[in-house]
Parts: C-alpha cells; sequence; structure tokens
C-alpha cells in the first residue's frame, strides 16, 4: 500500500501540479513566459510564448465560467480595460474551460483562452489537482462538473493569478491560493500606470 502512495505521489510530482493549492509553486517576477499551447474560442492552438514575445500582455488566469468570483473579477477588467489598453496592455484571460464552453459565455472585450490540457497552468506552476472526493462534491453538491467543463478528465485547476508582462518577461505577478481575493481591476490599473514613469 505504502508503495502504491509512493507511485501517486510521484507521478503528480512529475505532471507538475500541486496536491492543494497551498502547494503550488508559481512563476515568479523576471521569469521568461514558457512556451505552452492554449487555443482561442474557435479551438485554433498558438504558443503562448510566442504571442508574447513583443508585446505588453495582463494574463488573467481565471478558475472557469461556473465560479461566481472569476466571474466578477472578469467584469471588473471589462469595465476597466479601455484604460488598460490605453496604457498600452492587451487583456488575455485563461481558463481550463473548454473553447466551446469559453465561446458559450464570451460577454467580454478582451480575449479569453482555453487552457483545454492544463498546459499553461502546469507551465506557470499554478496548476493544483483536485482529488476524487472534491471533484465529486464539485459536482455532486455544487453542480460544477468539471469534466464538463474542460472537456477533459485531468481534473486541474488554476490558482488565480494576475500576470503583467513585457515582451514575454514577467514584471508582476500577484497569486492568491485564496481564490476569493483578486487583484482588483482599479489596483491593477495603478500598476499599470506606474510602469509608465
Amino acid at each position: 500500500m505504502k508503495s502504491i502512495l509512493f507511485l501517486v505521489s510521484f507521478l503528480f510530482a512529475l505532471s507538475g501540479a500541486a496536491q492543494t493549492m497551498e502547494d503550488i509553486c508559481p512563476l515568479k517576477n523576471s521569469a521568461v513566459i514558457p512556451s505552452c499551447e492554449v487555443f482561442d474560442i474557435a479551438d485554433k492552438p498558438f504558443d503562448l510564448a510566442e504571442y508574447t514575445a513583443d508585446k505588453n500582455v495582463v494574463l488573467v488566469f481565471f478558475r472557469g465560467g461556473w465560479c461566481s468570483y472569476c466571474s466578477r473579477q472578469l467584469a471588473e477588467l471589462k469595465e476597466k480595460v479601455g484604460a488598460i489598453e490605453a496604457l498600452g496592455y492587451e487583456v488575455i484571460a485563461i481558463s481550463p474551460d473548454s473553447p466551446a464552453n469559453l465561446a458559450a459565455a464570451n460577454e467580454y472585450n478582451f480575449t479569453l483562452l482555453s487552457d483545454k490540457s492544463a498546459a499553461a497552468i502546469e507551465a506557470f506552476g499554478l496548476a493544483w489537482h483536485v482529488d476524487d472526493e472534491k471533484y465529486v462534491k464539485y459536482r455532486d453538491e455544487y453542480d460544477v462538473d468539471l469534466e464538463f467543463w474542460s472537456e477533459n478528465k485531468h481534473h486541474l485547476l488554476p490558482v488565480p493569478a494576475v500576470y503583467v508582462v513585457h515582451n514575454a518577461e514577467v514584471v508582476f505577478n500577484y497569486v492568491n491560493p485564496k481564490y476569493s481575493d483578486r487583484l482588483s481591476a482599479d489596483l491593477l490599473v495603478d500598476i499599470l500606470a506606474s510602469y509608465q514613469n
């Protein structure tokens, strides 16, 4: 039995996903954006590192369209996207939701990307594994079926995060395992404005 538990722990370590939200090891400031495949809402793949190579971008990692905290955060961003773009930044929000599920709920004035395979959340060190017990609880008690939303069985979610990126290099990050605490859009605008000086 101990050898089976060790093997399971070892395989999770290899996958890049943490066992809990508190165990993640996120990408830090000065890191270069890793190469990882994400998908637009038409299910067209592209490489996030290549896309951000010569741009100023705000990357927002969120849990999914089912998450009320995420919806509030994205709605705040929608209100501030003009100010963010005026400062020279593009907003990109990334979720493990499938392209079809993102497209169905797309009411935003910025880019939504699917990380349906969890490649980006793993590469950014944000991924944590929803164990079987919690998966069943989410599905049966909260009506949140992660397999439906991602169209995958990986059961990985990101810790919510915001990255400010200049030419594929992280210059600021906000990562908080307490998923109800988000970086406000107003504070984000102030942070971006500070880079103009």
